[in-house]
Formats: C-alpha cells, structure tokens, sequence
C-alpha cells in the first residue's frame, strides 16, 4: 500500500509545480477555480507524503486513508487562494484594455479638468486600477479628490473619460 501513496505524492509534486510554474491548468474544463492543476497537485502531495509516513509507522489503512484525504484537503485550501490571486492578477493584467474599463465605477485621487488629467482608482470585479482620467464633457469645476465617477468612453491615449457618479449610482448611501 506504500507504493500507491509514493505514487500519489510523486503525481502531485508534478502536478504542483506543472501548474504554477507553467500555467497549465485544467480548471477550465472542469468549470472552476477551486479545482486547478496546483489544488489538486498540493491534496495528492500532501496526502500521499501522509499517508506513506502513517502506513510505514504501522497505522491501520482505513486510518492512513482518512488522515491522507483529511490533510490532502487542508493543504489544497492556501494553494487555491494562492494560485487563484495569482491567476486573477495575470488575466487581470492581460485582459482588460482601456475600452473595458467602460461603465465601471472609480473614485477621483488626483483632480481633474479638460485640461489637466487626474487619476482614479477605478474597481472591476473587487480589483482597483489606477487610471490616468479626464472629463468626459466640459465641468466648471474640476473632479475633486474623492469624487465618484463612471467611465464613459476611451480616448485614442488610453485615458479613461469620466462622469460624475450619483452616489446612488455607484452604491453608495
């Protein structure tokens, strides 16, 4: 029974660095974040190394068997965050031009006019942008800091073009 929980952990070493190092992933097909390459990698590891340390000191096999799953499941938990972060921050990165930044939401940081740029922290699915931003239509005053926003359209420059935001609009009370 050694033999199965070293093939185990040798499956899931590979399977563990394959997924972070490479980006190969089968969490696509599957349909989910939770079960990736490097989640399913770290449960065989981490079980099979358990269960062949409690198999060899003479534990039953129902027990080795339970405690494998038991602590291959507690360490998949951090590897699924991690790689789950890691993933979001390349699609993130990659994924979103300045025109998918339209109709999102953002705060003003640094002031801005038609002239004069500013910069917004503008949030697409829990993630925060810093963005060069201007008015989108002529404003007699400037977007204060801390002013919400919306965006409303791109300029050639990648500058995001903003709207004030009716508090209600943006969530907030």
């Amino acid at each position: 029974m050694e033999l199965l929980f070293v093939v185990a952990a040798g499956l899931g070493v590979v399977f563990l660095l394959l997924g972070l190092l490479t980006g190969t992933d089968f969490a696509a097909d599957l349909g989910s974040d939770a079960i990736s390459m490097p989640v399913v990698g770290a449960f065989l590891a981490a079980g099979g190394v358990t269960g062949l340390v409690l198999t060899t000191g003479g534990s039953a096999l129902p027990i080795a068997l339970a405690a494998a799953a038991g602590v291959g499941a507690v360490a998949s938990v951090p590897v699924s965050y991690v790689s789950r972060r890691l993933r979001r921050t390349e699609d993130s990165a990659a994924a979103i031009t300045s025109a998918g930044f339209v109709g999102a939401f953002g705060e003003i940081v640094h002031p801005a006019t038609m002239s004069n740029d500013g910069m917004a922290d503008v949030i697409i699915d829990g993630e925060r942008y810093r963005k060069r931003v201007r008015p989108a239509h002529e404003t007699p005053d400037p977007l204060a800091v801390g002013s919400r926003v919306i965006v409303v359209d791109t300029d050639e420059d990648g500058t995001l073009l903003v709207d004030a935001s009716p508090d209600w609009l943006a969530g907030r009370p």
